[in-house]
């Protein structure tokens, strides 16, 4: 959600691994930012 709008949907690995919204992108991003020795998302 972003500003109360719903912006993504889909399957969660879906969504974690090709998200298409610009906010959603950003949202992993930093998450990736904070803990650089991640190197991908764990469910």
């Amino acid at each position: 959600m972003k500003d109360g709008s719903v912006v993504e949907r889909g399957a969660v690995t879906d969504v974690l691994t090709a998200p298409r919204h610009p906010y959603t992108r950003s949202l992993l991003e930093s998450a990736y930012a904070r803990r650089p020795s991640a190197n991908r998302l764990v469910q």
